[in-house]
């Protein structure tokens, strides 16, 4: 489900019930849901950027129909390139900024979260 689903306009290719329930979880969770506008690219410029920038440096060239080697090979480039490289924009490696923010994330609830559907 995307962020677009925590809209509080009504889209149709989002039922009206699967919005309040992805508000729902980002208000169990202490999450705020800020969703870019529809048909607005340029609003989600970060998010976009960093799925360009794992399809032209990871998969480029990738081949393979073995889901649980693809993983643990993404987990080790994450781990040894792409969080060890300087960011262009916050001109900072993403490894040293985890540490930074780290200090800061809430602890998860101590019980999962549980939807009630109807």
């Amino acid at each position: 489900m995307s962020c677009s689903t925590g809209s509080a306009k009504t889209s149709r290719w989002v039922p009206r019930r699967s919005k309040a329930r992805y508000r729902e979880l980002a208000r169990f969770y202490g999450c705020k849901v800020d969703p870019a506008p529809i048909y607005a690219p340029e609003e989600r410029g970060k998010v976009e950027s960093g799925v360009k920038y794992v399809k032209r440096n990871f998969f480029v060239g990738r081949d393979s129909d073995d889901a649980d080697e693809t993983r643990k090979s993404l987990a080790r480039w994450v781990d040894e390139i792409a969080n060890q490289r300087v960011h262009g924009t916050t001109h900072r490696r993403p490894a040293d900024l985890f540490v930074t923010e780290f200090e800061s994330l809430l602890p998860l609830p101590p019980r999962r979260y549980e939807p009630v559907l109807l």
